[in-house]
């Protein structure tokens, strides 16, 4: 195995399959054995293919003398804590995924301005 970090952030990862048994060998990389984040968006170099993301370590099934390439990427999505404001009216809140810096507008029916909540 060979892991290496990339200018974007990310660490490039090749498993090598040398048993000549038949059959596929697993592997489980994990990620904190290569200096990776918890949680990565893994990529398939070589098949061009997004992989499910990945909490702490991804299993590998290689075939004899085969390899496999993945591109590491530490998960975008992040989980934050929000407290829920209380809202009169559920259908006029705006429920896009938001940061703190992004708070969320809640509508106000019987006015036409709108009211910044802070998340906290």
């Amino acid at each position: 195995m060979w892991a290496g970090p990339q200018a974007s952030g990310a660490i490039a990862v090749v498993v090598v399959n040398l048993n000549t048994h038949p059959g596929n060998a697993t592997y489980l990389l994990n990620f904190a054995s290569i200096g990776a984040a918890s949680c990565n968006d893994p990529r398939d170099l070589w098949a061009h293919a997004a992989l499910p993301e990945a909490q702490g370590s991804i299993l590998l099934e290689i075939p004899p003398h085969g390899s496999r390439m993945l591109l590491l990427t530490p998960c975008s999505r992040q989980p934050v804590a929000v407290r829920v404001a209380e809202v009169k009216d559920a259908s006029l809140v705006d429920l896009m995924p938001r940061t703190v810096e992004q708070p969320a507008v809640v509508r106000q029916p019987s006015r036409r301005q709108s009211q910044k909540v802070a998340l906290e």
